[in-house]
């Protein structure tokens, strides 16, 4: 499976390039990140995802991406060591954990508002390509990446990812893995309580009802 513009940990590369010239980008796209700067001085530098539409998607996309994922995506949950993502879509596997070139995840931090919220660094070379200034950019849920891939979940230590109707996971700690379990849920429900609580209508044969009718009919001829 190639995915564009990701780099798989797994050997799977873009096919416009080779592993050498791939390893070069990403060791450069690392020392372009100045060593010294602080946690506190890379939140002082950040930018909102509206500010590079082209790769983090319009608000049309978003919208789109969030009826998606509220379609397919039922809840996402951890228990001792393994995340549980229970869903509707019939194509998803064990998510992959991915790199992306030119585009590092940084850290992740809670919202006041909406949740966790990703923060990726962007390079030069990569904004550039689609207009954007490089540097260090806040991203949400049913964000864009690349126009092809959505942000379906974040959590404290990763964000979860749907690219071509697969999973994949990005993580601050390039040397992180997890342990995935995917349940599929039916999207029909069955409310069983409301079918035993309706009165089930009586049926009158056809035999009883004739009879009436001749009883009837000699009634008024007497």
């Amino acid at each position: 499976m190639i995915w564009p513009l990701f780099l798989l940990f797994g050997g799977t590369l873009r096919a416009e390039e080779s592993v050498e010239a791939a390893a070069k980008a990403v060791s450069e796209a690392t020392a372009e990140c100045p060593a010294g700067d602080s946690h506190k001085e890379k939140r002082r530098k950040v930018k909102n995802e509206d500010q590079c539409v082209a790769l983090f998607g319009s608000e049309r996309l978003e919208e789109r991406n969030e009826n998606r994922r509220e379609r397919l995506l039922v809840r996402v949950r951890e228990s001792n060591g393994v995340i549980t993502v229970m869903h509707h879509a019939d194509k998803w596997d064990d998510p992959i954990r991915a790199q992306c070139e030119g585009l590092d995840l940084e850290f992740i931090e809670k919202s006041e508002n909406d949740g966790y919220h990703a923060f990726f660094e962007v390079t030069d070379e990569l904004a550039g390509r689609y207009g954007c200034e490089g540097g260090i950019y806040e991203v949400s849920q049913d964000a864009a990446l690349f126009s092809s891939a959505s942000v379906l979940w974040i959590d404290p230590d990763l964000v979860l990812l749907e690219y071509d109707h697969d999973l994949a996971y990005l993580t601050p700690d390039p040397g992180a893995s997890h342990a995935f379990r995917l349940v599929w849920q039916s999207e029909w429900t069955l409310d069983r309580e409301e079918a035993a609580s309706k009165p089930k209508a009586k049926k009158r044969s056809k035999r009883r009802r004739k009879k009436k009718k001749r009883r009837s009919k000699r009634r008024r001829r007497r």
